[in-house]
């Protein structure tokens, strides 16, 4: 498995659009066949869902003998949860929506997921329209188990109408960014919305002070290699500097207890100025928000050793096929189907950084898109959010430690005892 980041992928990803259509029939045998197990995350009105709930009324009205069958009920921890269950009993499932690194590899250990790489050598024009760095994220011993769908960057999401209204702009330094914590309060609004019930989100801004203070070295040897220590400084220092962020009244108080929909919906009204999140939520920020819908990275610490263009950044949404599918073959012309050029255009449209090689015009995208991507061609580093890599058990133990930063406990106790569990788990 390829472990590191390349800037290859950012470029890579971004700047390869065009190519030409392929088309993907049907055999009599496929036409034969007749039910297909699809799972994927709920979210009800995002982009992803429905554009696979899409996909299948499309697929299923080309193919009338083929009916698919999808279970999309939870998101989140909550989705992994099921994956993990249902995988680990043994119950088939045709086509599913899974992550990438460590999060997919037990699953391709296991022999639960279907190697793609005869798909790719029976259909050389499909393959050669994936592009090739998105999929290492997928790749275990020369096997690939999954196709990315989506280049998901991690930023800070911020509405212009407050940063007006509290006569504040968007931050190029360090200081200026605490500065903006302090105005957007004083302007009567929540300067960070945040629902920490799904844990994850909350270590979005830890994972960016981690870096601005200590770079991108000690994310490489401590959460990638292994080989540092999380009680060393700049993880010690990050959880600090974000119970300072607390202490200016960056978060609402007891943001634990607050439902991750709630804290998104406290940006999308209007009530909190700033959110970090992923931007598959990109498209449904700017459907809220409109124009006053910006962008940018946590800014550069005068004395840190990490950059605002270093950017939290992954290939995402990996759809898999089951190894247990009974019907292989139709479960791979369904995946060709998402992956052709018509349906890549039509999931990009609607905001998302796709990793295949699509051809857009600037009328396709919305100028949030297109600044994030204008953000990653100058970027100069990268790195994976922590949790994907380090696995699912290890990465939700770092999650629920982040949680304890938020209710004031001392950084560096709950970052010792996390190196203990860190050590057992490796």
């Amino acid at each position: 498995m390829k472990k590191g980041m390349t800037l290859a992928l950012l470029t890579a990803v971004i700047l390869s659009m065009c190519f030409p259509l392929f088309a993907g029939g049907n055999t009599e045998s496929e036409a034969e066949q007749k039910k297909l197990v699809f799972m994927f995350p709920y979210d009800a009105n995002s982009p992803m869902t429905l554009w696979y709930q899409e996909n299948v009324e499309l697929y299923e009205q080309a193919h009338p003998d083929v009916k698919i069958d999808i279970i999309s009920s939870s998101t989140g921890d909550e989705y992994l949860t099921q994956v993990t269950t249902k995988m680990a009993s043994g119950d088939p499932i045709d086509l599913m929506q899974g992550w990438t690194l460590a999060r997919m590899e037990p699953f391709a250990e296991a022999g639960r997921l279907m190697d793609l790489v005869p798909a790719f050598e029976d259909d050389p024009e499909f393959r050669s329209f994936l592009q090739d760095d998105p999929l290492s994220a997928t790749t275990f011993d020369g096997g690939v188990y999954g196709i990315p769908l989506e280049l998901a960057v991690e930023a800070i999401f911020y509405n212009k109408a407050i940063f007006r209204e509290a006569g504040v702009d968007v931050p190029t330094t360090y200081a200026e960014f605490l500065d903006v914590i302090t105005a957007v309060r004083d302007a009567g609004y929540i300067p960070i919305g945040l629902g920490n019930s799904e844990p994850w989100i909350g270590t979005i801004p830890y994972m960016m002070l981690v870096e601005r203070i200590g770079g991108l070295e000690s994310y490489e040897r401590t959460v990638m290699n292994g080989e540092g220590s999380w009680t060393d400084a700049p993880f010690v220092e990050g959880a600090k500097e974000l119970q300072r962020w607390i202490e200016l009244g960056a978060f609402e108080p007891n943001v634990n207890g607050i439902p991750a929909v709630e804290g998104i919906a406290r940006f999308n009204n209007g009530e909190a100025a700033m959110f970090f999140m992923g931007s598959w939520s990109m498209p449904t920020f700017y459907e809220e928000l409109g124009d006053d819908l910006g962008v940018f990275n946590l800014p550069t610490m005068e004395d840190g050793k990490g950059s605002a263009d270093h950017w939290l950044i992954i290939p995402n949404q990996a759809l898999s096929i089951g190894s247990n599918s009974k019907h292989p073959d139709v479960a791979v012309d369904f995946l060709k189907f998402m992956l052709s050029p018509e349906r890549q255009e039509e999931l990009a449209k609607s905001g998302l950084i796709v990793t295949t090689k699509v051809e857009l015009s600037a009328d396709d995208i919305n100028p949030i898109q297109a600044e994030i991507i204008e953000s990653l061609a100058r970027a100069t580093g990268a790195m994976y959010p922590w949790d994907v890599p380090m696995g699912n058990a290890l990465g939700a133990e770092l999650n629920n430690a982040t949680v304890n930063f938020y209710d004031g406990a001392d950084p560096m106790k709950v970052l010792a005892d996390f190196q203990r569990i860190s050590e057992m788990e490796r």
